[in-house]
């Protein structure tokens, strides 16, 4: 069974806030001794080597992420990847390239076009660039939030049993909940939605379907515009047996106008939740996180 420890840097991080001398050996050893391969894989000729202006064009190019599988994001990527190579200590550098894997990753999942390996590899980075961040800035929310979401992608990739058992699940939970109590409406909803997205398919014991549905109402409330948030809210339905209330609501998905500025993907959404109307066929549940 593969390791947790590896890409568990940076767990529970901010209960170290009493000791700040210890906080400082820990993150300059980590500094140090984090290794080289975070940063393996290189950007493109275009790529400078000012971290700002790294920053900035990862931005522009996360700005046009569209519905589809897209060469944008891939570029934010790479962008953001040089910029934290380019200043090991900035925050910003390190959640915002974790937030773009999670969406590259998410949209190959989508596109059924991510094999497990790929899911495992791109989480594993996702985690390491996340937790990072949260050395560097242990009060961030960023930093918690994109380690729970690139985890969820990292246990999909070695397989729901296997993160249970090597702690990732608990890792997803501890700063999902650490998110929900610092501002649980941050994102739209996101934060909650991941949550009920934790509950829906952590394997047993711990699932809890009707919490699960709790916090994805709560998550719908959070954003009334997302159409993503809907579509996990008949998710819940669904898994608690209410097949013919979780099509109302995939109905209502449907029927959503979206908003493109807050959710770029939304039409990838109203898709989904129609095939899954059309074809009468179970949500794909354990892809929804």
């Amino acid at each position: 069974m593969k390791s947790f420890d590896s890409v568990d840097r940076g767990r529970s991080i901010h209960g170290i806030g009493k000791y700040p001398y210890l906080l400082i050996l820990l993150f300059s050893v980590c500094i140090f001794m984090i290794p080289k391969a975070l940063y393996s894989q290189e950007p493109g000729k275009a790529v400078s080597g000012d971290p700002k202006e790294l920053l900035e064009l990862g931005d522009a190019s996360w700005e046009k992420r569209g519905t589809k599988l897209d060469t944008d994001n891939a570029r934010a990527v790479e962008y953001y990847r040089a910029a934290a190579a380019a200043d090991p200590f900035s925050y910003e550098a390190h959640w915002k390239c974790a937030r773009a894997l999670w969406w590259l990753t998410d949209q190959m999942l989508a596109a059924a076009n991510v094999k497990g390996g790929e899911h495992e590899k791109l989480g594993r980075e996702g985690m390491e660039l996340a937790g990072r961040a949260k050395l560097i800035n242990p009060d961030g929310i960023e930093g918690h939030l994109y380690y729970a979401l690139t985890a969820f992608h990292y246990a999909f990739g070695i397989g729901m049993i296997e993160a249970m058992k090597g702690g990732v699940f608990d890792a997803i939970c501890e700063d999902l909940t650490w998110c929900q109590k610092r501002d649980e409406t941050y994102g739209g909803g996101i934060v909650l939605r991941g949550l009920s997205s934790y509950f829906r398919i952590v394997p047993w014991p711990k699932r809890d379907n009707d919490k699960s549905l709790k916090l994805s109402t709560e998550a719908v409330k959070a954003d009334e515009t997302s159409v993503r948030n809907v579509v996990y809210l008949a998710a819940a339905y669904e898994m608690l047996g209410m097949g013919d209330k979780a099509v109302n609501i995939l109905e209502v998905a449907v029927a959503m106008e979206g908003d493109k500025e807050q959710e770029p993907d939304f039409k990838r959404w109203k898709k989904f939740a129609k095939r899954c109307i059309d074809e009468g066929r179970v949500i794909e549940t354990e892809t929804l996180f």
